[in-house]
């Protein structure tokens, strides 16, 4: 057998060795990664298989605010018109997101603590609240139904919800006398200095 006749098996060969040597150097971080995915699974998130590569996504308890029929769930409105709407936005100093946010142990799920959220729209100034139609809330993409819009001015716009993690907050403020929307930001924080 000359050299030739091994190239092919070397070539064979070469990879599951590469394989297995990765697999051998980092043994104890591919432990701890099929860990932690292995217990999301358990907990009720999701893995998803496609072309693209595998995603998991989070799937964590909500309040079940379907029977507020003030609340509905928004589809995501197009990019361009959000952008025109960001745009056109300038917030008035008497405009503010508040919220409240209380610890909710009979909710969580393994290291995930979880929050009973409440966001409602302030102003120093009745007139311009009584002025608003609705306000749509946008949540953190990993929400189910991320985009929603709430129509009660008796709860001063109140949407409740259930959260783990901390995220920004923005809501587009539209008004009943036609004037341009209003966009409004705020960072929800669970610490307790800021609650």
């Amino acid at each position: 057998m000359s050299i030739k006749d091994w190239i092919p098996l070397f070539q064979s060969a070469l990879w599951p060795i590469c394989v297995i040597a990765v697999v051998c150097v980092f043994r104890n971080q591919l432990q701890r990664i099929l860990t932690e995915i292995s217990d999301r699974i358990k907990s009720g998130d999701t893995l998803e298989a496609s072309p693209k590569g595998l995603k998991l996504s989070r799937n964590g308890p909500e309040i079940d605010d379907s029977q507020d029929t003030n609340v509905s769930a928004t589809e995501n409105p197009p990019e361009e018109l959000l952008d025109e709407e960001i745009r056109r936005a300038h917030a008035p100093t008497h405009l503010s997101i508040a919220y409240s946010a209380t610890r909710a142990p009979d909710l969580d799920k393994h290291r995930y603590k979880y929050f009973r959220l409440r966001f409602w729209i302030e102003s120093n100034d009745a007139a311009v609240l009584n002025r608003v139609e609705s306000v749509t809330y946008f949540l953190h993409p990993t929400f189910r139904n991320p985009v929603r819009t709430v129509k009660s001015n008796n709860s001063q716009f109140t949407l409740k919800t259930v959260a783990w993690g901390e995220f920004n907050l923005k809501a587009i403020v539209r008004f009943a006398d036609q004037r341009a929307p209003v966009e409004l930001e705020k960072y929800i924080a669970f610490e307790p200095a800021t609650l």
